[in-house]
């Protein structure tokens, strides 16, 4: 894969601080038969392996989901990760993928919830991937501010169009008498027109 692409700084499938803290409730020996006799090297890894399980298990790709490739028959569904009941917070399972199967992720360069980074990384790549992600904040401003530029240019002509219509019907909420005909428009400015002209000659006195 090209260093030029985010994807080269990907993370490994692994659990979310709550997802290790199911874990612990389940007990690794109940996700994974002879867990207890494996070398505690191997046991530091074990989680991952069932977060990788589970993250391919979930997979969108239909060639890569687990459920999708693999026969009904195959050895992995008998394995305690799928065959076995698992509790969380006294609630029962049916089994340990479906009490954990929320709580994988992925993600590139620092996973924000765990804290692990992708290490080893050229300094030109980081330096790539900060540029590509400022890029992407900018198109997104400048697609903000054409959807903003539009609804601006609309709002005139939108009003123009509207308000003296809303205005009367406001106005003539406002004057509803019953027996009396209700207020128009051509009403409204003759009795503008008429107070201006008293106002006028008042004035002139």
């Amino acid at each position: 894969m090209s260093m030029i692409y985010k994807e080269f700084a990907i993370l490994p499938p692994h659990f979310t601080r709550a997802g290790l803290a199911r874990v612990r409730q389940i007990k690794m020996e109940n996700l994974m038969e002879g867990f207890n006799h494996y070398p505690a090297c191997f046991q530091r890894a074990c989680p991952y392996l069932i977060a990788r399980i589970i993250y391919q298990c979930n997979h969108p790709d239909s060639n890569q989901n687990l459920f999708e490739k693999l026969d009904k028959r195959h050895p992995l569904w008998n394995q305690r990760l799928f065959a076995s009941p698992a509790t969380v917070d006294g609630k029962i399972y049916r089994n340990g993928y479906c009490a954990l199967k929320d709580y994988v992720v992925c993600g590139y360069g620092r996973c924000e919830d765990t804290g692990m980074r992708a290490t080893g990384l050229p300094s030109h790549f980081i330096l790539a991937n900060e540029v590509q992600e400022l890029t992407q904040k900018i198109q997104k401003l400048e697609e903000r501010q054409e959807r903003m530029e539009k609804i601006i240019t609309a709002i005139p002509e939108d009003l123009s169009s509207k308000l003296p219509g809303l205005c009367v019907q406001e106005m003539m909420g406002h004057f509803k008498v019953e027996g009396v005909v209700p207020l128009n428009m051509q009403d409204i400015r003759n009795l503008l027109d008429e107070r201006n002209e008293q106002l006028m000659g008042e004035s002139k006195r």
